[in-house]
């Protein structure tokens, strides 16, 4: 075996190769460690991620309800008035419950509102009173906001042949 001395040529290649491999030993602890921690952040971030999808907290409020209920407010003469909302045969659907015709003749319907976010359409439906002599032709539209709801109603109603357009709004608060 060679003992080395401080200016011996042989030793210094020696020294130089262990701290060279020194080195490389180092440089692949270190980025084992950097490999492993990079690893375990990309592990919690995935975690994060699938746990944050599915606890999404989804509104499962029907789109109707806001719609549903009493409603007490004016009409556009500045009448008080009080309408009632019901709901309809599906989430996106209310009624609003009405009458057509008099005495013997009155009949009740539904006039039919679809939803869609804070606004509601009636689409042209036509209804006739018990006796046939009435005859009325229904559409409009109306929002609400916050417990605020105002509807713009038009009738065409045909009584005895001859007809008559009237349109209507109602603003009120449940």
């Amino acid at each position: 075996m060679h003992t080395c001395k401080i200016q011996d040529s042989a030793c210094r290649s020696i020294d130089l190769f262990r701290v060279n491999q020194n080195q490389k030993l180092m440089t692949r602890r270190f980025q084992s460690i950097t490999a492993g921690k990079v690893t375990a952040i990309a592990a919690i971030l995935f975690l994060t991620m699938i746990t944050n999808w599915s606890c999404t907290k989804t509104d499962s409020t029907p789109a109707n309800q806001k719609f549903i209920g009493t409603f007490n407010g004016n009409d556009c003469n500045g009448n008080s008035a009080t309408i009632t909302i019901i709901a309809g045969s599906n989430n996106n659907t209310v009624y609003l419950p009405s009458n057509i015709g008099s005495g013997s003749c009155n009949k009740g319907f539904n006039l039919v509102g679809n939803v869609s976010g804070n606004n509601i359409t009636f689409s042209t439906q036509t209804f006739t009173d018990a006796c046939g002599t009435v005859t009325a032709t229904l559409s409009g539209s109306g929002s609400i906001s916050g417990n605020t709801v105002s509807l713009n109603l038009t009738n065409v109603e045909v009584v005895s042949g001859a007809t008559t357009t009237v349109t209507s709004c109602f603003t009120g608060s449940k």
